[in-house]
């Protein structure tokens, strides 16, 4: 793995981490991040309005927005992805995926208080062409194509090209309606290429560029439920929406493209080694969600253009082997540098008739201008409705980032058996808010009719120091033991949608520190492995995420002053019978983790009759998407039959419960869960051809993808109910 930044063994890593090979991927059905989380206990995976939102041990963010960082971040090749739109697609063809769990603050580009996510895909190779092709069929016409080629054109010259294509039916029933009779189909598609050079021994250069491209209705479902007074009194016919049915009056929707362009060039001098990472990242949104999430065609938002342009650069000085001291000292430091832009270029939010009167009155005169700038603009005598009866403002917000940071980790062998570990990150940042605006929508065009309010803009500077220290020992072979602290960085920011109410000072950055004790073994003549771990979390200025249109900017953070985590965990692998039985293979892991808010006395959540409440007490309440119990069981067994293996696999994953939100209402609580997943497949190895027969969830399990409450329901999207499907993978 390459957790430290360097490719070490898992087991000599004194990190807690979860990998992945491509194999296991495979194996398990990994195809996308979202099946990570019933092979990571301890990590929660939703999904929001074509967000991912992720939480380790529970430390993360429930942003949907994209003024804000994820707690857990997430890199592709050491590239970081600052903004989680879109983020649960295929991963395509890779190399190894590796959870790492808890702050890391130090070497990883950008600081993250929850963990990361690092996905590595393999280069170019000089080894031979050679194509991998995967093909699967499931329920909802759930079809998943993926092709990897690699083709080496000289001894120094190699390309390789990544395909996918992926198309499946919303497992959501449409319940037809006079405005929406169909919905559309959730495609994904992309591909992936890379050049790589390798003149000398001592250079080598990659270029990769990757497209990716999403559209369907499923990621923008909101389903309503527990429907409100408020909802009610704007339109009677308002009803709850039943499970696994979309009733919705209005047709919802997701498109986004991702252009990535990377180089990266790594060149070994005779005392170290040298590696630059350049990247420039382009996406580009346009979605549609039903506000209210109900029959109603109350309120909805359209984001016609969401931005997130980013660039990025990394140079990483890394020791080698002939390094002074490199018998007992190794070492990494670098530069990295980040300049963003992102947000809503424009967001239009359109509301029917005595919504804005009901629930987020405008200023005093707002309601006039309006109306004004409709009878100059000759629409009302058009027919085109007045604030009174209904409006689609025209919103913008947008969002700068630049920062630096420096950073630095050494391991030092103190002795044979102990060893030393010092790292630490020193980031300088600078917030802009370049745009936050509210304006009338042109009912004829996409333009803005007219202005309303200019809000502030506003920048903040900040910087930060996480240092980190480890403690290792290996007292008996193939056991480690090791000691750690660390601290965690996430940036403060903004809120950059305001509709009626001047923006809120700068949210301030949220810190993570951890303590760490943790054990890695390999046991019974190799035969099982054995890791744990122990952890407390102190976090300080946790920002958390309210939605209400009384907020005065629908979605809006606020911040909890501290909470506390505190958890154990451990993973098992177990070849059983060795001798007798080699293929008999037990896998076990589990995680308890205990949350709660220390300190959040101004919190913000829903009161009787459904309104909006400020000024609540969270302190003492359970940290959000902490379950208390999380664990996974599965067995494998395979041998040989004829020509190639058979294998046969059974998994089960546990998870007890939590809170969707801070306020912990019995209406956002998640019950507890079980899945059950089971797969048979038969590798042909004349052929190099694996069949694979799986099914997933197939005890039929309710859970769901996300939970939020809001002015007239709350939104409940159930996760995928039980399906089945036919996987083949071909390499040649």
């Amino acid at each position: 793995i390459t957790a430290q930044k360097r490719e070490e063994n898992l087991q000599d890593v004194p990190i807690a981490v979860a990998a992945f090979s491509a194999e296991q991927l495979d194996a398990k059905g990994i195809d996308d991040p979202k099946a990570l989380a019933i092979n990571t206990p301890g990590m929660v995976y939703n999904q929001l309005a074509g967000y991912s939102i992720i939480y380790m041990r529970g430390v993360g963010s429930d942003a949907f927005i994209p003024s804000a960082d994820g707690s857990v971040a997430t890199y592709i090749d050491g590239i970081y992805y600052p903004f989680n739109h879109g983020l649960a697609q295929s991963f395509g063809a890779v190399e190894r995926v590796e959870v790492l769990k808890g702050p890391q603050g130090t070497l990883f580009g950008r600081n993250s208080t929850g963990g990361a996510i690092n996905v590595v895909t393999g280069k170019p190779s000089f080894s031979g062409a050679s194509t991998e092709i995967q093909a699967s069929y499931a329920s909802y016409d759930q079809l998943y194509t993926r092709v990897h080629t690699n083709l080496p054109l000289t001894d120094t010259l190699a390309f390789s090209v990544s395909g996918l294509y992926n198309t499946e039916e919303p497992y959501y029933d449409l319940i037809p309606s006079p405005t929406r009779s169909s919905q559309d189909d959730d495609v994904s598609r992309g591909f992936r290429a890379k050049a790589r050079w390798n003149p000398t021994e001592a250079f080598d250069i990659v270029y990769a560029h990757t497209y990716t491209a999403l559209q369907g209705s499923s990621p923008q479902r909101l389903i309503g439920r527990d429907i409100k007074p408020a909802a009610i009194a704007i339109d009677p016919t308002t009803r709850e929406q039943p499970e696994y049915k979309d009733g919705s009056e209005f047709n919802v929707f997701f498109t986004g493209r991702t252009r990535v362009d990377v180089i990266d060039a790594k060149v070994e001098l005779p005392w170290l080694d040298l590696r630059l990472l350049l990247a420039d990242q382009d996406i580009v949104t346009d979605a549609t969600a039903d506000y209210d999430g109900t029959n109603g065609n109350i309120a909805s938002f359209h984001a016609r253009n969401q931005i997130s342009r980013v660039k990025t650069a990394e140079l990483q000085l890394i020791s080698n082997g002939d390094s002074w001291g490199a018998e007992w000292l190794k070492w990494i430091g670098g530069i990295y540098y980040i300049d963003s832009r992102a947000g809503y270029d424009p967001l239009y939010f359109g509301v029917e008739a005595n919504v804005l009167a009901r629930t987020a009155p405008l200023p005093d005169g707002v309601s006039d201008l309006i109306r004004g700038a409709l009878d100059t603009a000759g629409l009302t005598e058009l027919g085109i409705p007045g604030v009174d009866d209904g409006a689609e403002l025209y919103l913008r917000g947008l969002l700068g980032t630049e920062s630096t940071a420096f950073f630095t980790q050494a391991t030092a062998d103190i002795n044979e058996w102990m060893a030393l570990t010092l790292g630490g990150r020193y980031q300088t940042e600078t917030r802009e808010l370049l745009a936050s605006s509210t304006g009338v929508k042109d009912p004829f065009s996409d333009r803005e009719l007219i202005r309303l309010l200019n809000f502030p803009l506003d920048s903040a500077d900040s910087s930060n120091f996480s240092p980190k220290v480890t403690l290792d020992f290996k007292p008996w072979d193939d056991q480690l033991l090791y000691l750690s602290y660390t601290k965690g960085f996430k940036s403060g920011t903004f809120n950059i949608i305001n509709i009626y109410q001047a923006n809120s000072p700068f949210i301030e950055p949220e810190t993570v520190q951890t303590y760490e004790l943790g054990y890695k073994a390999d046991l019974l003549d190799g035969s099982m492995r054995f890791n744990a771990a122990a952890f407390f979390n102190k976090i300080k200025n946790v920002q958390v995420q309210t939605i209400s249109l009384t907020s005065g900017g629908a979605v809006r953070f606020e911040t909890a002053g501290g909470a506390e985590i505190k958890g154990a965990e451990f993973d098992l692998t177990w070849e059983v019978l060795p001798d007798t039985a080699p293929g008999l293979v037990f896998v076990a892991s589990a995680m308890y983790l205990d949350g709660e808010y220390t300190d959040y006395t101004n919190g913000t959540g829903f009161g009787l009759g459904g309104l909006f409440v400020q000024g609540l007490d969270f302190t003492g309440n359970e940290t959000l998407r902490t379950p208390e119990y999380t664990g996974t069981v599965g067995v494998n067994y395979s041998f040989e039959l004829g020509s190639g293996v058979l294998e046969l696999s059974t998994e089960m994953y546990f998870n007890s419960g939590y809170f969707f939100t801070a306020q912990n209402k019995d209406s956002v609580a998640e019950d507890s869960y079980q899945l059950v997943n089971a797969r048979i497949s038969y590798l042909y190895d004349p052929w190099q051809l694996r069949v694979t027969a799986f099914g997933k969830n197939i005890n039929k399990a309710k859970y769901h993808n996300q939970m939020f409450e809001n002015d007239f329901s709350t939104w409940k999207t159930l996760a995928p109910p039980d399906y089945y499907g036919l996987r083949f993978n071909w390499s040649f």
